[in-house]
């Protein structure tokens, strides 16, 4: 049975997000970017959940009529 919500590993990611994998180690350390899992003992490799990625996505999304009215003081 194929996996519904495959992990990416951080190159991976990147790609999907059209990001470095500079910007998304950074966005890591800083709590800024999309949720992460660690897999394996110690330090253990980061992977990205498919579903994570499309969340941290769709967070981003803006109603332009709404921030132009935020802009103008009616929102």
């Amino acid at each position: 049975m194929a996996d519904r919500d495959p992990f990416y590993d951080t190159r991976q990611a990147a790609e999907y997000l059209a990001r470095s994998v500079s910007c998304l180690e950074y966005w890591r350390f800083e709590g800024l970017g999309p949720r992460y899992y660690r897999i394996g003992a110690g330090r253990g490799r980061i992977r990205y959940k498919k579903s994570d990625l499309e969340a941290f996505i769709s967070k981003g999304q803006t109603d332009p009529w709404r921030e132009s009215n935020k802009v103008r003081g009616q929102g």
